[in-house]
């Protein structure tokens, strides 16, 4: 009986797709019986033209509906199927079949009648030679993985059949198997939703059947599947939707006992493969995972799913075993495309180069010069002086003082710590046996690692060496990187080593989220030691954002992690009525006068003019000559800069970018000079303008760069001279170190003398009341506990406080106390817990009026009757009070940093903010190759690959929770995986294919296979005397050669291969596709007319949406559309479907031992397993062979040649000198393949060696299991 076929086409707004589909539905050789047509909510032109088609049904949906809804909405206004000959065949509107696309299907389903779902192999939209998929599967877990997508078709997939599934966009199916199963899952309405039907199809006890020989050109918008679309927005989504529907599918499928289990791991685990994006640096898929999860928990229809399942299911889950694709292969296959990229990268040209172009020379005379310059620092175990002070001795300690506590400050205090206490915490933990080690370490590497990060930066700008060098020169001793050095800024210093490689993971975050997360991480670092940088790093992170376009997600987050240290500090501050105190310097307050503006715009950021001061004096030479002379010395570096604003070529832009980044540097500097948050005394603390003269000389050293290297040939003179001036200027701090004239000096870490240290091994809390006197007379006090104050102790918190009530009364007591005023102050000290008077030593070249006031306090204190000498000591002259009924105890430093709620909410914030910037700035993710176009050579010319491909990879691994395997059947593991098909579809849209490409990588491809044609060996008939009939339908079969259609384009498809493979005589064989040589054309019979009076089928309509049923011609009313009629269901299994085996439909091609260095294997025979019921599997090597009707032509040779792989990298034999071809044997199987199918029989007595087949020996590939990607 002839097959009644029903097209349904379903379209929303596919007005640019909608013709070519209607004109390829019209081109079908076999012509469908009815067309009916579903407009759903479209706004375009789409309903026009889906009445311009004159379908038998025109269904118009008022809302929106997925596609297998639609589908039903259709199927209600036909009567129900009479008999297993009515097929639907599914279409959406940018699914456009080839003109043999539903004979090709007709004839696999006819001569296969256990079949009832077969799906073509779908083609790019645009590019024809491309498969887009073609093939479903599941893991060992029940993930999702597409047998074939996005690579080139070279008939590498023809000898595949049966598959566990297929997709909906062009399946044909049982009009009566699909009323059996209710059609697709409502819970499904794109993702998975062919295949979970098509896995319902194979537990009621049919086949489903992928049929290459019927092809169809799908764009992929997302209506009948998940889509295929790189926009950022759709690629989440569509990665969201995959983990939703695999997510539903476990909870369908799993056991009744598992459901609980499975339900209640669903938040929990989406938490833990949010972390996992993480480490793949896909922060984007983090929350689709999450909504995903609680999607699936408390809105997905479960229970409904789960009894049209449980109703339809007629076999076990182990009949589908056989087509799963095993766990290795999935491996073996995800190898292949790391290697690929491996690959791709490997032959990028390194511009780097840092060993053959200089950059190892360069930091090794950096590093012996700052060996020489720090050699006496060698040796020492801690740093003082300027703002620098040991840090805590106990890395228990100095991490005690991290977040928000007690702030043992003065008389003390609870309050957040400084973000650089943080810093100082990381980098004592580096030398966790001594912390203060960390600083010494840290200035006798300072000059190398700063070489090493304007190398970095440089070569990212230029490819010449010398060029690179003489930035690493310019910038490892710039005067204020040196000065800052020398002052013992050692905020300004990190600032300094760091901003180069802020810019650089700045300028490489567009394109890598590891990069993104390492510039947050820096660029918090950067401004905790340096916090005057945030107006203008704000300013720079605010234009990235505003012209990062697409990748603008990769720069919003960037200030987070600085956010999460300032947030609690700003807090305070902004308590305490002082916001501008978030840009006090960290570290001890120092007093240092400013430079002029001359002086900065030379890059000199105080009145020392870089220790050139000192020495003008004493050659007779002005301060206001100095500055003029030193400001000269940079202007060869200025005019490099400037230049590369007026030098034509791309890089403009660039130095217009440095140019204003040095203009907010040098802005950052000028306003520092003019801000004062805190006081030594009388004197006034301004900012430190080092941090933004830092940013300032960046960008001129940039500018530079690029100036010079667009100058070409001429820029060697003005480079070097910029180099040799800075060299000059650079030398008095050089050897300030090595001359003693450095405010820096070594120390063994005790900050208080041994005696009051001996007694604070006694008394932890013991109190030392440290006096220093001042040049306008007064005496600076501070309360010290235990053995002194560090520098992570130290808070601008408390520096900037201008509250003076709360020291009131300690400035009474020590004026009392220093000048023999009669009054008596050490009880009340003795009550505040101090123990011990300290009056540190004067300057060695003190002024007058601060040895005056050291002599007058000497003398008050030794004259005060209850203060004891002790004696003098390096700190200064020490004093214990002794006349005293007794000292007290100072409290306890609570709350500690986690002894408060607010303290463990400081810390876990900032713990939990830099864990997941870490994990996802961690190189850690997967390499990704751009798709095999890119492989095979196709690419342009010059185009390079990123070292990640990063946000695109919707792959999960199969087996991230195995616990989720159920006993009885899939677990439906991980997310669908779906090959390296992304990137590849971005490469292949952005360019247009040449009218030769495709011939050209045909024959690209077979110059690289190693299969050769040979003669059939004895006992193997020729394909004319192997096409017998189906013994279960009777059906004559003929030649299909006689009959087989073949498009223009696939023949100049297939004629590169052709050419390049010989015959014994050396001849040019022309080798069909497999495809073509075996497509059955069915039986062709008149176009049915639309019914001109259509009747709707008196139903209920649906709850989820209403349909309009458009009679052509007439007008459109709103209608419900009814609800499909179930047929009634014979659930006795006939005798076929016990015994039918997978089917195949074309022939493969015979084929000899491939020639080169490999030797044959063994023969393998497969064995064939039986899907449609619980039986034994049955072996059968012989494949099935598709009949057609016409009668068969004399025989003739048929030699063919299939290629074996797109990849580029396929091993190639060399060319045979032989005329003769050895004998074809059996090889074995590859690691992974779907099983061979015989024809479908309804006798028991079947024996396949009965029949007159062809034994068809597969490809060899299992000497390219390195090389071949496995699809």
């Amino acid at each position: 009986m002839r097959a009644r076929v029903t097209v349904v086409l379903v379209a929303s707004n596919g007005a640019d797709f909608l013709p070519r589909t209607l004109d390829a539905v019209k081109a079908q050789t076999r012509q469908p019986d009815s067309l009916i047509v579903v407009d759903v909510g479209s706004t375009d032109s789409t309903p026009a033209l889906l009445s311009g088609a004159l379908p038998t049904h025109f269904i118009q949906a008022s809302g929106r509906l997925s596609f297998g809804t639609a589908v039903a909405h259709a199927l209600g206004v036909v009567p129900p199927p009479v008999d297993e000959n009515e097929w639907l065949w599914l279409l959406a509107h940018d699914t456009a079949p080839e003109p043999d696309a539903l004979a090709a299907l007709l004839a696999a389903v006819e001569v296969n009648p256990s079949v009832a779902a077969a799906g073509p192999k779908q083609m790019d939209w645009e590019h024809s030679d491309y498969i887009s998929e073609f093939g479903e599967t599941i893991t060992r877990f029940g993930a999702t993985y597409s047998m074939a997508e996005t690579e080139l078709d070279q008939a590498q997939h023809d000898r595949m059949s049966d598959v566990l599934g297929v997709g909906a966009a062009g399946m044909l199916v049982r009009h009566t198997v699909w009323n059996d199963l209710s059609g697709f899952d409502d819970a499904l309405p794109t993702a998975d939703n062919g295949l979970d039907f098509s896995v319902r199809v194979r537990l009621a006890g049919h086949r489903v059947m992928g049929v290459p020989a019927a092809r169809i050109a799908s764009a992929g918008v997302g209506l009948a599947g998940p889509g295929r679309s790189e926009k950022g927005r759709a690629r989440r989504k569509r990665q969201a939707d995959r983990r939703a529907a695999q997510l539903h599918r476990r909870l369908v499928y799993a056991p009744a006992f598992a459901v609980v289990f499975h339900w209640l791991s669903l938040v929990p685990l989406a938490v833990v493969r949010s972390l996992a994006q993480l480490v793949r640096k896909q922060p984007g898929a983090i929350g689709g995972e999450l909504s995903a999860a609680f999607r699936t928990a408390f809105g997905s229809r479960v229970t409904e799913a789960r009894r049209n399942l449980r109703a339809a299911k007629r076999v076990g889950w182990n009949t589908i075993a056989p087509l799963r694709i095993p766990g290795d292969e999935v491996r073996r296959r995800r190898s292949l495309q790391r290697e690929i990229a491996l690959t791709h990268l490997r032959g990028e040209k390194d511009r780097i180069q840092f060993i053959a172009t200089g950059g190892v020379t360069t930091v090794l005379i950096f590093a012996v010069l700052g060996l020489i310059m720090f050699v006496p620092l060698i040796g020492a175990i801690a740093l003082t002086g300027g703002s620098l002070l040991p840090v805590s001795a106990t890395l228990g300690e100095l991490w005690s003082h991290v977040g928000y506590g007690w702030r043992d400050i003065g008389l003390g205090f609870v309050g957040a710590a400084d973000p650089f206490t943080s810093v100082l915490a990381v980098l004592g933990s580096i030398t966790f046996w001594s912390p203060s080690l960390a600083i010494v370490g840290l200035y006798l590497a300072a000059l190398p690692l700063a070489a090493l990060a304007a190398w970095f930066l440089a070569a990212r700008l230029t490819d010449k060496p010398w060029l690179r060098a003489v930035a690493a020169v310019l910038w490892t001793l710039a005067p204020t990187f040196l000065s800052s050095l020398d002052q013992g800024a050692i905020g300004a210093v990190i600032a300094h080593l760091l901003l180069p490689w802020v810019v650089l993971a700045g300028l490489a975050a567009r394109k890598s989220w590891s990069a993104s997360a390492m510039a947050a991480i820096l660029f918090a670092v950067t401004l905790a030691g340096a916090p005057s940088l945030w107006p203008a790093l704000l300013i720079v992170w605010a234009v990235s954002v505003a012209t990062a376009g697409r990748n603008v997600a990769r720069y919003i987050g960037i200030p987070i992690p600085a956010l999460a240290l300032f947030l609690p500090l700003a807090w305070d501050q902004f308590r305490a009525g002082n916001p501008l105190g978030l840009l006090a310097d960290p570290g001890v307050p120092a007093v240092r006068e400013p430079g002029s503006i001359l002086a900065l715009l030379s890059g000199i950021p105080d009145s020392a003019q870089s220790g050139w001061t000192g020495l003008a004096s004493m050659v007779g030479i002005d301060s206001s000559v100095l500055q003029i002379v030193l400001a000269i010395a940079v202007v060869p570096l200025a005019l490099a800069a400037l230049l590369a604003l007026v030098l034509p070529g791309p890089s403009v832009t660039r130095a217009i970018v440095a140019v204003v980044g040095s203009i907010l540097g040098l802005a950052t500097a000028i306003a520092s000079t003019r801000i004062s948050l805190d006081a030594v005394g009388a004197d006034p603390v301004m900012l430190w303008a080092g941090p933004g003269l830092s940013l300032y000389w960046l960008g001129l050293i940039c500018a530079a760069v690029v100036g010079l290297h667009a100058l070409k040939r001429f820029s060697l003179a003005p480079g070097f001279l910029a180099a040799t001036t800075v060299v000059v200027v650079a030398v008095p701090l050089v050897a300030s170190t090595l001359l003693g004239s450095s405010a820096i000096q070594t120390t063994d870490a005790r900050l208080l003398p041994a005696f009051v240290t001996a007694e604070a091994a006694s008394t932890p809390r013991v109190g030392t009341l440290v006096l220093t006197p001042q040049r306008d007379g007064g005496i600076k006090s501070a309360i010290v506990t235990g053995t002194g104050v560090t520098l992570d102790d130290q808070s601008t918190l408390a520096a900037t406080n201008r509250d003076a009530t709360r020291d009131a009364e300690l400035a009474d007591l020590i004026g009392n106390l220093a000048s023999q005023s009669g009054s008596d102050s050490t009880p009340r000290l003795a009550e505040l817990g101090v123990e011990f008077v300290l009056l540190a030593n004067p300057p060695a070249e003190a002024d007058p009026a601060l040895t005056t006031t050291t002599t007058r306090s000497t003398a008050a204190f030794d004259a005060n009757a209850s203060l004891t000498t002790v004696g003098k000591t390096f700190a200064g002259k020490l004093w214990q009070i002794t006349g005293t009924d007794g000292i007290s105890t100072l409290p306890e430093p609570t709350p500690s940093n986690l002894g408060s709620a607010t303290g463990v909410l400081v810390l876990v914030a900032q713990g939990i903010v830099f864990l997941l910037m870490l994990l996802l700035a961690l190189p850690a993710g997967r390499l990704q190759p751009h798709g095999t176009r890119a492989v095979s050579g196709l690419e342009p010319a010059g185009a390079s690959m990123p070292d990640e491909v990063e946000g695109d990879d919707d792959d999960d691994d199969e087996d991230d929770d195995e616990n989720a395997k159920a006993p009885d059947g899939p677990a439906a593991g991980e997310a669908g995986t779906r090959g390296p098909a992304a990137s590849l579809r971005r490469l292949i849209s952005k360019r247009k294919p040449r009218p030769d490409a495709a011939a050209e990588a045909a024959a690209a491809a077979a110059a690289a296979s190693s299969v050769a044609v040979a003669s059939a060996p004895d006992g193997v008939s020729s394909p004319e005397a192997d096409l017998s009939r189906d013994v279960a339908t009777e059906q004559p079969v003929t030649d299909p050669g006689a009959v087989s259609t073949t498009s223009a384009e696939e023949t100049e498809r297939s004629s590169g291969a052709e050419e390049l493979v010989s015959s014994e005589s050396g001849d040019g064989v022309a080798s069909p596709r497999p495809d073509e040589s075996t497509t059955a054309q069915a039986a062709t019979a008149e176009p049915a007319a639309p019914a001109a009076d259509a009747q709707l089928a008196e139903s209920t309509p649906r709850d989820d949406g209403a349909a309009t049923l458009i009679h052509p011609g007439e007008d459109f009313d709103l209608i419900g559309a009814p609800e499909p009629e179930a047929a009634h269901v014979d659930e006795t299994p006939s005798l076929a479907d016990l015994v039918e085996a997978p089917a195949s439909t074309e022939l493969p091609p015979v084929e000899a031992e491939p020639t080169g260095e490999f030797v044959e294997s063994p023969e393998a025979v497969q064995e064939s397993q039986p899907v449609g019921e619980d039986v034994a599997p049955e072996p059968s090597p012989e494949p099935e062979l598709s009949p057609a009707p016409a009668p068969a032509p004399e025989p003739e040779p048929e030699p063919s040649a299939q290629p074996v792989s797109d990849d580029s990298f396929v091993y190639t034999p060399p060319p045979t000198a032989s005329s003769s071809q050895p004998e074809a044997e059996a090889d074995p199987e590859p690691a992974f393949s779907h099983p061979r199918a015989m024809p479908d029989d309804i006798d028991e007595g079947y024996d396949p060696d009965a029949e007159t087949v062809m034994r068809v020996k597969p490809i060899d590939l299992s000497h390219e299991e390195d090389e071949h990607d496995g699809r």
